[in-house]
């Protein structure tokens, strides 16, 4: 069991089906597939030397069934789609396209999320958008590209938000902040590395609140 989900491998007779191999400057994971009654997620990863790629597929997935829970907050939603990254050398190929419907936190609706990847062909990164909106309304738009090293992900993004609202993640407070209400506007630049992100811009919050 996982997140209270019983998931079950998918069985095959092909033998490049359900496979770990790992080496020196090798690791596989070739194509598996997991359910969980309507549930469905295909898996499959490689890397090695100069060559990337991982593939994933969900089909009416709850985003709650598969990430894990922080201890103060619960997220919810309905997944559908695939990320697909494959670098060769420094040529980017696939595209990716992935939706969460109804996202929420601790049971207030967050909006519909919509990621979006596309490879830059012969320029060496991915393009990439993460869009959240709600009641027709863009609230949160986060566009750029990134990279695919050995060990971190270079990005150059940035991100503008207009009424979002930050109730459903007033939970994140724990004990020191509590009851946490309002809207964030902003525009903030994003560089640096996944693991070390460097941020330039401005927040601004209206008709916020907490308690302490």
């Amino acid at each position: 069991d996982y997140n209270k989900n019983q998931w079950v491998l998918e069985k095959s007779f092909l033998k490049k089906k359900n496979l770990f191999i790992s080496g020196k400057d090798f690791k596989q994971l070739t194509s598996f597939t997991i359910k969980s009654n309507n549930q469905t997620i295909n898996l499959s990863y490689l890397d090695k030397n100069n060559e990337f790629e991982f593939i994933s597929n969900f089909d009416n997935v709850d985003f709650s069934s598969i990430f894990p829970k922080p201890k103060n907050i619960q997220y919810e939603g309905l997944v559908n789609g695939s990320i697909i990254l494959n670098k060769i050398n420094e040529t980017y190929v696939g595209s990716s396209s992935l939706v969460i419907d109804e996202f929420s936190g601790n049971n207030i609706l967050i909006g519909n999320v919509n990621l979006g990847i596309e490879s830059n062909k012969g320029l060496g990164y991915y393009d990439m958008s993460l869009i959240v909106e709600k009641e027709n309304n863009s609230t949160l738009d986060l566009r750029g590209k990134f990279e695919i090293e050995d060990n971190d992900f270079p990005i150059d993004l940035n991100l503008k938000s207009q009424n979002f609202d930050i109730s459903p993640f007033s939970a994140m407070g724990k004990d020191v902040l509590k009851n946490i209400e309002g809207f964030f506007n902003s525009s903030i630049q994003i560089k640096g590395t996944l693991k070390k992100p460097k941020l330039n811009g401005f927040i601004q919050a209206y008709k916020s609140s907490f308690d302490v």
